[in-house]
């Protein structure tokens, strides 16, 4: 609530953008995902797409954790038959997407040519940036907590090879990233203004992309959230915050 109705950022929020609700509606989503209500969980997946297209893929998150997470699932004498009984309205949110994309021959209602799929790394980058700042106290705990982890090869590898894909894929060219005024674009154009920046920035995106290589989640079904975060972020060319 804090967070919602801060005074500086409320007006962003349902009044003028969508991503309050949808923020909700995909956090429904994964609770009933959690709580083993998959056909609500469909149903509230389907109803995020209405407010933002690239929900669509949390439903993926839907259909495997209805196949992972029951075992009755895979131990039913016809498993295909018990998991649609869970997926169903997933499937019927997957189909009314796809249907919609037919009919209207683009994901975007409005501004098509502005926001064509491709594959950039920005959103990534910046996510990862946020998601060390916003959530600092408990970053550095994780981190304190499983130092060791942080000294295996395969993290530096990890890191390594981030470094060399953010180096040769992170880009600010969209039209819309280069409007003046806007605390975004003034931030990412002094990021990309040296090599220096562009590594000090890349040092926040290390420190979540480290957080996150430490924590372990409750059930394997969950992993697939990562996955599934890089093929909503990865397609888009803006890089926007919100």
């Amino acid at each position: 609530f804090q967070y919602l109705f801060l005074p500086i950022l409320l007006p962003y929020h349902f009044l003028v953008y969508a991503d309050s609700i949808s923020l909700l509606a995909n956090l429904v989503t994964l609770a009933l995902v959690l709580g083993g209500r998959f056909v609500l969980a469909g149903l509230a997946g389907s109803l995020a797409i209405l407010v933002r297209q690239t929900n669509v893929v949390w439903l993926a998150l839907v259909c495997l954790a209805a196949w992972m997470d029951d075992p009755r699932v895979r131990q039913d004498a016809r498993p295909l038959v018990a998991w649609l009984r869970r997926a169903w309205t997933a499937l019927l949110g997957f189909a009314g997407s796809a249907g919609f994309v037919a009919w209207n021959g683009a994901v975007a209602v409005g501004g098509r040519g502005a926001f064509k799929a491709g594959f950039y790394t920005g959103n990534v980058f910046l996510f990862l940036v946020l998601y060390l700042v916003l959530f600092l106290p408990a970053n550095l705990a994780a981190l304190r907590r499983h130092a060791a982890q942080l000294a295996r090869p395969w993290f530096w590898i990890l890191m390594v090879a981030a470094y060399a894909v953010f180096l040769g894929t992170f880009r600010v060219d969209h039209p819309f990233n280069k409007f003046e005024g806007f605390l975004r674009n003034e931030m990412l154009s002094v990021v990309v203004s040296s090599f220096f920046w562009k590594t000090v920035f890349f040092l926040f995106a290390a420190g979540g992309l480290a957080s996150l290589y430490v924590t372990r989640l409750r059930r394997p079904s969950l992993y697939l959230v990562y996955p599934l975060a890089l093929a909503t972020l990865l397609p888009l060319r803006l890089i926007e915050h919100r």
